[in-house]
């Protein structure tokens, strides 16, 4: 027999349902007591226009009726409202009520005053006339995309043609006393769901909840509101955590919409925000991300002016420390730097030296590496506060406030939110949820902690109801108390609560139990990143030093270009573009930033090399060429140079850091030859290729059967010589949740290796300067592979160069490598520096962990022997006892169908080393591989 309920539960229960009716059909249907309908006229440009406000003033408008169907998804239509105000209106406060079932904007005077959506659809009116404008964007607060959790109609409305439609459009009579009547009485029904049933204070909440329901059934409104007054604002028995409940409206620069939809949602944010700031003196409202307020300055000039006067009095906070709310996985430490650099100049050029940055604010980024403390200490910012760990998906993060410590061993302050929700609307659902989580973890003393609140991810912010209820939870009893209050007076408490006890310290990196997927997906963006990334540093070095004088003219133009190619990449690094985890539509915006970037490169390095090139003597040489090094450390090796239409190579010796030096193409290289052939016969014919440094022997299927530096250990273990190294193997990657972010744990069971004999199996360049082995296949269902052995004179690698049209659905590619090593962790570069994480899964964190990120290279080393796996743009990697794995390519199928199908080429390369990691100068030959030497 099942058991029966708590008694005390059903009865709450049934008198919360009853009193959620009268709430819905009574006392909130009273807020509005009289409306007016407005005229209503529409100009519709073709698809794909989006007409200014000035254009619309000029367009021809169309009547249109209550229900007017318009479309296309992410198409713009403008609205013209008109009404006389009726003369009862007159002396009372009225709202102009609009909703087109999308996302709009009400534009007054020339300028945009209040944005319109799911949340919000009231603007204060005044006057005897309406006469408006509205910039409806077709696509709801989330792009045009539709959730498992969404109803049938809404999946129905966002697949149709036209999803817009005319809901309401109306001029109606305001009552404050109604609605802080209903908002006091949602708050009694929130709380009263949230309390133990069994408890006092929901026992004498329920009681009076009904007591002045009745009154206010009875007609007696003054007293109910009296009576439900005193019923909330009941003072807290002993002390209670203080949540610090800051305005905030997290909107991603780009996710599932374009860049050109952020820009009209942050004008919709900030005039939202301006209107909350003038009914609630007490508001404050923290805006993290510098860029955004760029274009509202370009694109909304006068609402950028009612800001900064704004954030002059103190109550509007530029504060997040960068450019844009980054990606901190993929992205190199000079990136993070610039974020930094970018956002602070900005901020302080516009605001004021009060504006300059101290706090680190990424409550969405998905993990955080072990060198940003040091980043932050070096660019001024001493406090770090983010949400993200709260998603973990295995162990829960230990610590609220505690002191981080990074490589170098300096230590900021950091902060995880303790409510878990950087878009919480201030229900106490939410504020509960805050506190039990302080509960959960060790003691820290008298707590305060940050409560971001207010809609986002599509931006929009909070509402009046929401900082309502942050007001009556002041002092009531069954809540923590709240304090409307900004980011600055939080971290002044939460360091004073740091100086009175002792907090807990966290050394390395904070890694996410989630979304490892994204440091695959569009694989494309991570390889255009690294390139831009170390292409920018030779165009900065090669135009600001080296052998020739700049003339000032000619620098600033320099240092404009920079700039706009710095600005671009930082842009694209934004936590849901780089990743992979946006819409097909961003990413085409992507490449034509890129391309750009690109461009704005090229006229650098043109200028800059050709002034190089005067400055070097050439009179000794019968064929000069300037060979450039672009790497941070002195090089030796082999480089390509076009002459006349035909690539060549020659060998450069000891080209310096940053800077270049002549050599004669028509002098012999003096360096040891490569040499390349079969060995074997029939069957078990293989190619060997070495250079007197290493030697390498790969089989017909594209395994690398031996590899060991000259004289050295075999790296190929013997137990394992039927695979090899390069084993290359599909996996199907359906995760349960998050499509493009996430690999589920458990993906290895699907495996299925890569085998069988290659189609083309062909040594097509065997030296003196270069080896080169191709192998060519199918793989998958409908993708094929080609793969280049290249074994350089004097280089300590084995590069394998791969091109792959990749045409799957829900697989990924990995290549593994099975090397004869044994240790107990594996080191990999990071931003700035390495880290070292287990081989093997002795701990729950050990197996949360089983895709980690990386930059550049992997090592596993013990006494004597090691192996390093290099690449020149992949991130996803693993180690799991003597196995090195490599992500190469996911195919998700959400936000974006199309994610990663197409043609790739990207290079890794195998290191086999004596000694450790360092003695082989692992991170510098990592480097070396994604900064060839070019050749003029």
């Amino acid at each position: 027999m099942p058991t029966n309920p708590d008694p005390h539960a059903r009865a709450l229960d049934l008198a919360a349902r009853g009193f959620e009716v009268y709430l819905r059909d009574v006392l909130k249907s009273a807020i509005y007591p009289e409306s007016a309908p407005l005229r209503v006229e529409a100009y519709q440009p073709a698809a794909g226009e989006h007409p200014s406000y000035a254009e619309a003033l000029a367009a021809d408008y169309v009547p249109v009726r209550h229900g007017w169907r318009w479309g296309p998804k992410w198409s713009t239509c403008w609205f013209r409202v008109s009404s006389q105000v009726p003369t009862s209106f007159e002396s009372r406060s009225t709202h102009l009520r609009f909703s087109c079932g999308t996302e709009a904007t009400l534009w007054l005077d020339n300028e945009p005053r209040q944005g319109f959506d799911v949340h919000r659809d009231a603007y204060p009116w005044s006057g005897v006339e309406v006469l408006a404008h509205i910039e409806a964007a077709c696509n709801h607060p989330f792009g045009v995309v539709t959730f498992e959790w969404d109803a049938p109609d809404t999946h129905a409305r966002w697949n149709a043609p036209d999803p817009g439609r005319v809901e309401r459009a109306e001029l109606a009579v305001f009552d404050p006393d109604a609605w802080e009547l209903a908002r006091r009485y949602e708050l009694g029904v929130q709380l009263l769901r949230a309390l133990d049933p069994s408890s006092p204070r929901a026992r004498q909440l329920l009681a009076g909840m009904q007591e002045l329901t009745d009154a206010h059934r009875r007609g007696e409104a003054a007293r109910a509101s009296h009576a439900l007054d005193g019923l909330l604002r009941v003072p807290s028995a002993g002390s209670t955590p203080v949540g610090f409940a800051v305005g905030h409206a997290h909107l991603d620069t780009a996710w599932l919409w374009p860049i050109r939809e952020t820009r009209r949602k942050f004008v919709r944010t900030a005039c939202n925000v301006l209107g909350l700031m003038d009914r609630h003196p007490e508001f404050r409202f923290l805006c993290s991300q510098a860029q955004q307020y760029a274009w509202l300055e370009q694109d909304a000039p006068a609402v950028f002016e009612r800001v900064r006067a704004r954030v002059a009095e103190g109550v509007w906070t530029p504060e997040g420390g960068m450019w844009i709310e980054p990606d901190c996985n993929v992205v190199s430490g000079e990136s993070l730097i610039r974020q930094v650099l970018h956002a602070d100049r900005y901020w302080t050029s516009r605001f004021g030296e009060t504006a300059a940055q101290r706090v680190l604010y990424l409550p969405d980024t998905f993990g955080f590496p072990a060198s940003l403390p040091q980043i932050m200490r070096a660019t001024g910012l001493d406090t770090f506060i983010t949400n993200k760990l709260s998603w973990n998906a295995i162990n829960d993060f230990p610590h609220t406030s505690f002191y981080w410590r990074g490589l170098d061993g300096c230590e900021v302050l950091a902060h995880c939110t303790p409510g878990g929700d950087y878009n919480a609307s201030q229900t106490p659902k939410e504020m509960l949820r805050a506190v039990e989580h302080l509960r959960a973890i060790p003691a820290q003393g008298p707590a305060v902690y940050l409560q971001p609140f207010g809609f986002g991810d599509g931006g929009g912010g909070p509402t009046d109801w929401s900082i309502r209820n942050t007001q009556l939870a002041e002092d009531c009893d069954g809540l923590p108390r709240q304090r409307l209050g900004g980011v600055g007076a939080f971290v002044d408490a939460l360091r004073e609560q740091a100086d009175r006890s002792e907090l807990p310290v966290w050394d390395g990196e904070l890694y996410l139990e989630l979304h490892r997927g994204t440091l695959t997906t569009q694989s494309w963006i991570k390889q255009a990143n690294r390139r831009a990334e170390f292409d920018l540093r030779l165009a900065e070095a090669m135009t600001f030093a080296g052998p020739h004088s700049i003339e000032p003219e000619r620098s600033e133009r320099a240092m404009a270009k920079l700039d706009r190619a710095w600005k671009l990449l930082l842009l694209n690094q934004f936590h849901d573009i780089i990743p992979g985890s946006s819409i097909a539509e961003v990413y085409d915006d992507a490449r034509r930033d890129f391309e750009e970037i690109d461009r704005l490169i090229d006229q650098l390095f043109a200028k800059a090399t050709k002034a190089w090139a005067t400055a070097f003597d050439t009179t000794q040489a019968d064929e000069p060429a300037l060979v450039i090094n672009p790497s941070g450390h002195e090089r030796s090796g082999v480089f390509e140079v076009e002459t006349d239409g035909v690539s060549r190579l020659k060998f450069a010796k000891r080209v310096p850091a940053l800077g270049a030096a002549v050599v004669d193409l028509r002098s012999s290289s003096e360096c040891v030859p490569v040499t390349a052939g079969a060995i074997g016969e029939g069957a078990d014919r293989r190619y060997s290729l070495a250079n007197g440094v290493i030697e390498a022997v790969i089989d017909a299927r594209g395994r690398v059967m031996s590899l060991a530096r000259i004289g050295g250990r075999e790296v190929v273990p013997e137990s394992t010589a039927d695979a090899g190294l390069n084993v290359l193997c599909l996996y199907d990657d359906r995760p349960h949740a998050w499509d493009a972010w996430e690999i589920d744990p458990g993906y290895e069971g699907s495996a299925r290796p890569v085998d069988g004999e290659c189609e083309r199996w062909e040594l097509v360049e065997q030296g003196p300067l270069r080896a080169r082995l191709v192998c060519e296949r199918s793989l998958g269902r409908a993708s094929r592979l080609r793969q280049e052995f290249v074994l350089d004179a004097g280089a300590p690698r084995l590069d394998v160069r791969t091109w792959v049209d990749w045409h799957e659905s829900h697989t990924m590619l990995r290549v593994l490598n099975p090397v004869d090593v044994r240790a107990t962790s594996a080191t990999y570069g990071i931003q700035f520096g390495h880290v070292r994480r287990s081989t093997h899964v002795n701990t729950t964190l050990d197996a949360a962990m089983f895709e980690v990120c990386a930059h550049g290279w992997a090592d596993l080393s013990e006494p004597g022997l090691g192996v390093a796996i290099l690449d020149d743009g992949k991130h996803g990697r693993s180690c799991r006892d003597n196995v090195m794995g490599v992500t190469l390519l996911r195919s998700p199928t959400h936000p974006d169908p199309g994610a990663d199908r197409g043609e790739h080429t990207f290079t890794y390369s195998m290191l086999p080393h004596e000694g450790d990691w360092r003695a082989a100068m692992v991170d510098v030959e990592a480097e070396l591989l994604s900064t060839p030497m070019r050749a003029r």
